[in-house]
């Protein structure tokens, strides 16, 4: 069992930073899992180096969210959109390098619960989500950090909202389950090819339990994606 965070919260967003070693970086969350509840802008990292025995205080983000996105490209973390309480329902971005967060390119659609991935050309990837709490969004885009702006990669199958996302072993950005425009949930999957600048379906009926290889920093890491009630989640063994 670990340490305890300092704070309490839901729909906070994790990722390993690639400017430490061996540490856990928790980035803001919400005090409910419903609509008009308080988002947070506080951060916690654990580190493991140290045997992980207490979570300590991380610069705090520009903006509250939760619901948001986060990914570790190159030797920054960025964390995409989310939802700021009340009726904020966010298309900014920060990005953080180690001492604090600045300001990065908006993406083109707010988006809370969507899939974000850091892709193996060292874009930020973002798909699905949802744009106020109930609709759900097909289009997905990406983001050059280099570049001054998000471009528009053509629109998945169908909306999916509050999903699970991930990059494979082969490259490809790996879209699971989410609410559709009807409020129906799926347990499909679609993996966008960034070589061939396309969707296709991934088949996960044959399973319960499907196993994806993908490149963190600390090198080869093993998903296995576990079918729940809304959608998949992702356990990194």
């Amino acid at each position: 069992r670990g340490p305890r965070m300092d704070a309490a919260r839901c729909f906070a967003a994790a990722a390993a930073p690639p400017f430490l070693d061996n540490a856990i970086l928790v980035v803001g969350g919400g005090d409910t899992l419903w609509v008009g509840g308080t988002a947070s802008r506080e951060c916690e990292i654990l580190d493991l180096a140290d045997e992980g025995t207490s979570w300590a205080a991380f610069p705090s983000l520009t903006y509250a969210r939760c619901g948001h996105g986060l990914a570790s490209v190159s030797k920054h973390v960025v964390a995409c959109g989310g939802y700021g309480g009340g009726d904020a329902y966010l298309d900014s971005v920060e990005v953080c390098s180690g001492e604090r967060w600045v300001n990065g390119s908006k993406m083109n659609f707010r988006r809370t619960g969507a899939g974000v991935g850091a892709g193996p050309d060292s874009c930020v990837y973002a798909a699905g989500g949802s744009p106020d709490g109930q609709d759900a969004l097909a289009s997905a885009e990406r983001w050059d950090l280099r570049t001054a702006r998000w471009e528009l990669l053509p629109p998945m199958a169908r909306g999916r909202g509050y999903v699970a996302a991930a990059f494979d072993a082969t490259g490809n950005f790996v879209v699971h389950g989410g609410y559709g425009e009807t409020g129906d949930v799926g347990a499909d999957a679609e993996a966008f090819d960034i070589r061939a600048h396309r969707w296709r379906p991934v088949d996960l009926a044959h399973s319960a339990q499907t196993q994806y290889y993908g490149q963190n920093g600390a090198g080869r890491t093993r998903w296995y994606l576990d079918r729940a009630q809304h959608g998949l989640v992702f356990t990194v063994v």
